[in-house]
Formats: C-alpha cells, structure tokens, sequence
C-alpha cells in the first residue's frame, strides 16, 4: 500500500491532481464554485443546482493542479475583516492587524502597514 501512495505522490508532483471545477450563478449575479475530485461528487452538485430556483450551472472545467512555488516578491497590507483559515494577526505599528495567511505556493511575501 506505501508504494501505491509513493507512486500516487509522484504522479501529482510532475502530472498534477485532476479536480473538476463547477460555476454556478445566481438569478441576481453571485458566482459559486464547488471544487471536487470525483465525477460522483460532480453529478450530485450539479443534481443539486438543477433543482435549486435560483442557480444555474454555468460551466464545468476539468483540470488538473500542479505544486508551484513563487519566489518574486509578494506585498501584503492589512485587512479590514477577518476570516477564519483565511486571515491570521499581526503587529504593525503597535496596533494587531489582520493580513492573509502565507500560502505555501509564495516563497516571499512581505508584511507592510501600507502600501503607499
């Protein structure tokens, strides 16, 4: 069994992970995106949506998803709100603001109080 999950390893590392990306869109112009790995998953989101009153399936994509890593700097200023998973704290100029979490994929993100 390690050697199927060590072969499945390489196998996203150079070739990528297939996910299936569904956009939805509201009567009143909201776009929802479901992500899924299976064409189960797909086919019940899409059931889904074709009974719901208000959404409709704009497209489905197939794609696949490659480890990438950006080393050129990244700028970060602080936040107005905060969002669990999606923001952390930290201090800048004495006061705690909120600013997006690193994402493994940028190598060199910078923290600034302001962008000016």
């Amino acid at each position: 069994m390690k050697i199927k999950k060590y072969i499945q390893n390489i196998l996203y590392k150079y070739i990528g992970k297939k996910e299936y990306v569904v956009t939805a869109v509201s009567v009143d112009g909201e776009v929802k995106h479901g992500t899924f790995f299976t064409i189960k998953e797909v086919d019940d989101f899409v059931n889904k949506i074709n009974v719901e009153k208000y959404y409709d399936v704009q497209k489905i994509e197939k794609i696949r998803k490659c480890h990438f890593k950006y080393n050129k700097e990244i700028i970060h200023s602080p936040l107005w709100f905060s969002l669990e998973n999606v923001t952390e704290d930290e201090f800048c100029v004495n006061h705690e603001y909120s600013f997006l979490k690193k994402h493994e994929s940028l190598q060199n993100v910078k923290r600034v109080c302001n962008k000016n």
